[in-house]
């Protein structure tokens, strides 16, 4: 429509009136794109939204996760610490017993790292870690999947390194799984009956030093969740932050 009367206009030599044509054609165009930009904009503020409420689900979760490994990995150190006192003195009474119990059962025993990345690997595959604009929180996620990366090397590096010490205590004991325990889909661990000698147990150095090397093993790992847990804490107050101004 507009093309025929700029024709018609063009014929009769009207060049006033083509510049208004040209005018409102250009006008159009350069309204649509803003239009178009807009809603552009619009849905790429809607998605880094949901992409920061996701990721302060997921770090929640995992800082919850790293609290609870931080408490697991204490209690195994402190149950340690009884087992070498109670072996250097030779002494087991009814206050060291249950801690010595205890340390033996869950002795050597490791959690995955307490990270929740589903949405951090989202991100990153699909090439939309952009859509964060804020630099400093997004340095802050990039720093963290960096560590994470670093820590869980160590971790492997934990359990291959202590290895030989926690199969030296397990050939000193002797665990009685109870009926049924093969099936169960979780059971507690209490329920695991451990025996072993301890008089023969006390008179062996070796068997000291291995506990030693494990208990020093969790300290390590307690360390990085610990400093896992205050990472989180920072990011989650960056993303609170963000999300306010959204």
């Amino acid at each position: 429509m507009i093309l025929r009367r700029v024709i018609k206009h063009f014929r009769h030599q009207e060049w006033t009136a083509i510049a208004l044509d040209f005018l409102i054609v250009v006008i159009g165009v350069f309204v649509g794109l803003q239009v178009n930009n807009w809603n552009e904009a619009r849905l790429e503020h809607r998605l880094e939204r949901q992409y920061l409420e996701r990721l302060r689900d997921d770090l929640t979760r995992s800082k919850l996760a790293a609290v609870e490994s931080v408490e697991k990995v204490q209690k195994r150190t402190d149950n340690e610490g009884v087992m070498i006192k109670a072996l250097q003195a030779c002494a087991l009474d009814e206050t060291t017993r249950p801690a010595f119990h205890d340390g033996l059962r869950t002795i050597g025993q490791t959690q995955p790292l307490s990270l929740v990345r589903g949405t951090l690997d989202e991100l990153q595959s699909t090439g939309r870690i952009d859509l964060i604009r804020n630099l400093e929180l997004r340095k802050a996620i990039n720093d963290l999947l960096e560590d994470y990366e670093g820590d869980a090397k160590v971790l492997e590096f934990i359990v291959a390194r202590f290895s030989p010490q926690m199969a030296y205590i397990d050939q000193r004991m002797v665990r009685d799984l109870p009926d049924g325990i093969v099936t169960a889909v979780k059971y507690p661990v209490a329920d695991i009956s451990i025996s072993y000698d301890f008089p023969a147990l006390c008179k062996d150095p070796h068997y000291v030093s291995a506990i030693s090397a494990i208990r020093y093993g969790n300290m390590v790992i307690a360390r990085g969740e610990n400093s896992r847990v205050l990472k989180y804490q920072s990011i989650l107050l960056l993303l609170d932050k963000e999300l306010e101004t959204k």
